[in-house]
């Protein structure tokens, strides 16, 4: 079960139409030092650690809904994996919400909504899983039932078992980021 918001909403820099063909897709690289993250509770640890990047908003109730789970998974694999929420919302109404609850995970406001454009994103919550070598490896709902295999597996690995994620049931709206010629999603 997939329950996203999509609100309208301009997530492109004025002035400026967004190209799709920029759009990332698995197995691109991708450096989250090239865009403008600004910490909005704790820096997060982005060189060595497996990083999974979560797009919400603070009105968006399943995104909110998913941040206990995503909190489990910080805890549980926090020598691996660096969790970071990123939305695109203005700094004080994050920092509001940060105000009254305690996560152990890094959030962070994408300023020129630059990650956001990258990401080519309209529905939330949304997440991805970079590898250690900055190769974007799966993209999908942090809510999905195989989502902490798939994390166990590039933990592992430094890879996705390509068996875990069945093309045929990736939602239209992720779908994009996937090779749509093959029955199963291939990985490096």
């Amino acid at each position: 079960l997939l329950i996203s918001c999509n609100k309208k909403r301009n997530n492109k820099p004025e002035n400026n139409k967004l190209d799709v063909t920029q759009t990332i897709k698995i197995d691109d690289k991708i450096n989250l030092k090239n865009y403008n993250l600004s910490p909005l509770n704790k820096t997060p640890e982005i060189d060595s650690k497996i990083i999974v990047l979560d797009f919400w908003a603070t009105w968006c109730g399943p995104c909110i809904a998913s941040f206990p789970h995503l909190k489990e998974l910080q805890k549980k694999y926090s020598t691996d994996i660096q969790i970071i929420a990123v939305s695109i919302e203005k700094d004080e109404v994050i920092k509001k919400f940060l105000s009254k609850k305690n996560y152990n995970f890094s959030f962070v406001q994408d300023k020129e909504k630059e990650l956001n454009q990258k990401f080519d994103i309209s529905d939330i919550p949304l997440s991805a899983i970079i590898s250690n070598d900055k190769t974007l490896l799966w993209v999908g709902s942090s809510s999905n039932n195989e989502f902490e295999k798939i994390l166990l597996s590039d933990i592992k690995t430094n890879n996705i078992d390509k068996d875990l994620v069945d093309i045929k049931k990736v939602p239209p709206s992720i779908s994009k980021y996937y090779n749509q010629n093959k029955s199963k999603i291939e990985y490096r």
